[in-house]
């Protein structure tokens, strides 16, 4: 590493609480290099991914953002011991198993799944994402806890579960519905974008971009000046996702014309 451990952790830990995770993570990459494989982190959450990039990226390491699928909120983090491989090939080395839970009760929701995991005294970063549908819900884990819930998670507040582990490949994502939409913003700043994108007042987007739960290509980003370019995929958490497909010429009034794909 070109710069020292204390020196990268003085640098991105703004907060006392991050020291303790960006620091594992550079113990991470170091042992990826010993050990000469790759290691995974705990699941982070969006604001935590941005400062494992940063990091990373200062400190020159290899590493690779993978949350189970593509669009994953909560992703692990696979240091990697070498730079010169795609880091896709290394997803199989996230330790990410997926689970399945079914239930005939129908209406449970994202809460109930999270409350009643959570119950359980399970800490949250073992946990990722949480899909619900209308068996019930596909639940991402750190393996080392799926012992755990196989033997324990039996039920989500008055709901019974059958709980079993299925293949990465038996994902089932939720069916979004795309729409093209032609609109205008004042400039290509992020807050404007999202703004426009999500149908908030200015304040509000720039508010959710402070507040780290703003998205740029899959990586946080809480600069809301950020200039935005063409085929750049914007999340607010909760919300949705929205892609600026292109941008048009000017209005009379100066506006410029995006077109935008919302789902």
């Amino acid at each position: 590493m070109g710069q020292s451990k204390t020196d990268l952790l003085e640098r991105f830990a703004a907060r006392a609480e991050d020291r303790p995770l960006l620091g594992r993570l550079l113990d991470l990459s170091e042992a990826a290099d010993h050990r000469g494989r790759a290691q995974p982190s705990r699941f982070l959450d969006a604001r935590q991914q941005g400062l494992a990039a940063a990091l990373l990226n200062a400190a020159g390491r290899p590493y690779l953002l993978w949350g189970g699928y593509e669009e994953a909120e909560r992703r692990v983090v696979v240091l990697l011991p070498d730079s010169s491989e795609p880091p896709e090939r290394h997803a199989s080395s996230a330790g990410i198993a997926v689970l399945r839970a079914d239930t005939a009760t129908r209406g449970l929701s994202h809460r109930d799944y999270l409350g009643a995991l959570m119950g359980q005294r399970i800490e949250r970063e073992l946990i990722g994402d949480i899909l619900v549908g209308d068996y019930g819900a596909q639940i991402l884990a750190c393996r080392e806890i799926v012992p755990f819930l196989l033997q324990n998670f039996t039920g989500a507040g008055r709901a019974r579960l059958t709980l079993s582990e299925i293949s990465p490949d038996e994902l089932r994502l939720p069916v979004r519905q795309m729409e093209r939409r032609r609109d205008f913003v004042s400039s290509l700043r992020l807050d404007c974008v999202v703004a426009c994108g999500f149908r908030l007042s200015r304040r509000e987007a720039a508010e959710a971009v402070y507040a780290g739960r703003v998205l740029v290509d899959g990586l946080p980003c809480e600069k809301p000046d950020r200039q935005m370019t063409p085929g750049q995929m914007l999340t607010l958490r909760g919300k949705g996702r929205v892609t600026l497909e292109q941008v048009g010429g000017l209005s009379r009034k100066g506006r410029i014309a995006v077109t935008l794909l919302v789902w």
